[in-house]
């Protein structure tokens, strides 16, 4: 029973995070939107600092966020990264992550409307969808990466265009 109640414990705080933009649809699903998600997922740094301020606070490390994002329509899981540290406070909360999982190939395909992913617990998503945890699926079948290292998916030229416009934002 107690090994049950961990368990349950530990799905409550990962979470799915869209990152949906109408005004300046993204051509290449991959690429953050620079226009309004130039910071999220700091996938060259290793921080989630801007997006989502009023979820941020309730994370700690060992918690998994999803990236989510539109393709052709569809909710997919573009990144995911395990938190390893939280600085600061409040909405000003900064999650850390020293690695990640990028969908360098076709991604996880999520269930139903995209706009239920805007900031969905795991846990509801397993009890709304009677689904497994998309963990697994991420860790045996996304490009594994350390912090800072560019996904073999996302062009030279994407990346350092990445890289400029993080340079020029406070984080």
């Amino acid at each position: 029973m107690h090994k049950y109640l961990l368990r349950i414990d530990k799905f409550v705080a990962d979470r799915f995070f869209l990152h949906y933009t109408q005004k300046h649809p993204i051509r290449d699903w991959r690429l953050r939107c620079l226009e309004e998600h130039p910071l999220d997922p700091g996938w060259e740094v290793g921080t989630y600092s801007s997006c989502h301020p009023k979820y941020r606070y309730k994370h700690k490390p060992g918690d998994y966020i999803f990236d989510v994002v539109t393709k052709d329509g569809k909710a997919v899981i573009r990144s995911a990264f395990k938190i390893s540290d939280v600085q600061g406070e409040g909405k000003g909360t900064v999650l850390l992550f020293d690695e990640y999982y990028f969908a360098d190939k076709e991604p996880y395909k999520l269930p139903g409307d995209r706009i239920q992913y805007r900031a969905m617990y795991l846990d509801t998503y397993l009890n709304k969808f009677s689904m497994k945890s998309p963990i697994t699926y991420i860790q045996n079948n996304y490009g594994h990466y350390q912090k800072g290292e560019k996904p073999i998916s996302v062009s030279h030229e994407s990346w350092e265009k990445m890289l400029r416009a993080r340079s020029s934002r406070k984080i």
